[in-house]
């Protein structure tokens, strides 16, 4: 054993240890980040978790992610623990099932469609409308291409 810890009480060893290990994660978890963070450059990175609130595990985090991004990445990157604390898994998976469900119906029409249908009016001249059916009608408005003519 090392003499400086020699005269050093358990509970004081178990602190200093669990508190090194807690940045280790942190330094972890941020070199993971650092990837991600490179490659997409998101607004804010959200902490949940049980020691989402440590501060040596954000400010451990926070520092490699600093330290191993590109400047245009971090400069206005957010960093902090989930608002919504414990459930925040259960909410964001709740807001993400409510986000696809299809626009409540109008009145006498199902509130299912019976088979996947087109937004746009059928086609004129035979009557048809296209087969395909977006995942998310607002997000997937096509739009023609200009028309050109020349003279």
């Amino acid at each position: 054993m090392c003499r400086r810890w020699a005269n050093t009480a358990p509970s004081a060893r178990r602190c200093v240890i669990s508190s090194t290990l807690v940045r280790q994660a942190g330094r972890d978890i941020g070199a993971v980040l650092a990837v991600v963070v490179n490659f997409f450059h998101p607004e804010a990175v959200i902490l949940r978790g049980a020691l989402s609130g440590a501060e040596p595990l954000v400010a451990a985090l926070r520092g490699v992610l600093y330290e191993r991004c590109l400047p245009m990445a971090t400069g206005e990157l957010i960093i902090r623990a989930a608002a919504c604390g414990p459930d925040a898994g259960l909410l964001g998976a709740g807001h993400a099932a409510l986000r696809e469900l299809p626009p409540p119906s109008t009145e006498g029409e199902p509130p299912w469609p019976a088979r996947p249908s087109c937004p746009r009016p059928p086609h004129a001249a035979c009557g048809s409308a296209s087969a395909v059916w977006p995942s998310n009608p607002a997000s997937s408005a096509r739009t023609a291409p200009p028309m050109t003519t020349s003279a």
